[in-house]
């Protein structure tokens, strides 16, 4: 029931690593119901949604009989309609956590076929993905670079030597305001609005040290595997070589909030007099009331952040001189 609640929070990454430990006989808690679908029927309700019955019988104490239970629930949410992000987020995080199971067992072309179920629902997982390249490295026998392997098993704590500076001194802001701790193919989590919200609120919002626990912690659960480029390029810092005041309190303390930025990426405007098509089809030109808007926000929020920056990239989304804001 844990699992199912991260999942239904979007916090696919823990709701994976809890139906896995689940999976494996690893829960604290003891169990006394399951739930199943009643005398395997389809009780259609609230359009077309299977109703869940308790079945205050034998525990599910074995680990195949685990599995098989949440293949079938995968199977059933998949093949229904309604209530889709709820659904959506359900039958990724179990996929996510079946492709582990499996993979542990070194059924890699089941496993596959589960995490594609996620996938067709939810394409752009990124946890997914990193699921699926993993297991195809292990199904053609090839090299599984040391921060995939948890994808296709156990994880194997390879992470946990490293710390990403990042999250601790960057601030992106994007077009529409919203802001993320890095590069946002890298780490698609936004941590707040620039338009809507107050500075200090967006740079220690909830989620911005979520984030940054989750890079001192060695889960990494908010970053692309696949496309980080220290990640990928094995370039990561270890902990013993960071030198950062706040990173090292973060380490030590498990306190993750930050007094300002070093590295400031000013995205905020697409406009450009110009269409090439590596960038774009046509000109963008934003209105005068979105670029009034934007400008203010400017005015009134960017300096709190200009003290302690020491890298600027400014406009990297438009053209810096015909850009109002």
């Amino acid at each position: 029931m844990r699992g199912i609640e991260h999942a239904l929070r979007r916090e696919i990454y823990d709701a994976g690593e809890l139906l896995f430990r689940w999976m494996r006989g690893e829960g604290d808690v003891p169990e006394t119901v399951h739930i199943c679908v009643p005398d395997r029927r389809r009780i259609k309700a609230l359009s077309n949604y299977p109703v869940f019955a308790f079945d205050c019988g034998k525990a599910l104490g074995d680990s195949d009989r685990r599995v098989e239970v949440l293949a079938e629930m995968v199977d059933i949410y998949a093949s229904i309609v309604g209530n889709k992000d709820g659904r959506s987020s359900i039958i990724v995080a179990a996929a996510l956590a079946l492709g582990r199971a499996l993979g542990a067992r070194g059924d890699y072309h089941r496993a596959l076929a589960v995490v594609d179920k996620g996938l067709a629902v939810e394409p752009y997982s990124i946890h997914l993905e990193a699921a699926k390249h993993t297991l195809l490295l292990k199904t053609a026998g090839k090299h599984v670079p040391p921060p995939l392997e948890k994808f296709a098993g156990e994880d194997n704590g390879y992470l946990r030597q490293f710390v990403c500076p990042v999250p601790f001194e960057r601030f992106a802001i994007m077009p529409d305001g919203e802001v993320t701790a890095c590069c946002g193919h890298w780490l698609p989590t936004n941590i707040g609005n620039f338009l809507d919200q107050p500075v200090n609120e967006i740079l220690n919002s909830t989620t911005a040290q979520k984030i940054r626990q989750s890079v001192t912690d060695g889960s990494y659960k908010y970053c692309n595997h696949l496309k980080c480029v220290p990640m990928t390029q094995e370039i990561l810092p270890k902990i013993g070589e960071i030198k950062s005041p706040p990173i090292l309190k973060a380490i030590s303390e498990q306190t993750y909030e930050v007094g300002g930025v070093t590295e400031l990426f000013f995205a905020f405007d697409q406009t450009c007099n110009l269409s090439c098509p590596s960038c774009r089809t046509h000109v963008i030109t934003e209105k005068i009331s979105q670029s009034e808007e934007k400008t203010r926000a400017v005015e009134d929020k960017l300096v709190s952040l200009l003290p302690t920056v020491r890298v600027l990239n400014i406009n990297s989304a438009g053209e810096l001189f015909v850009s109002k804001s």
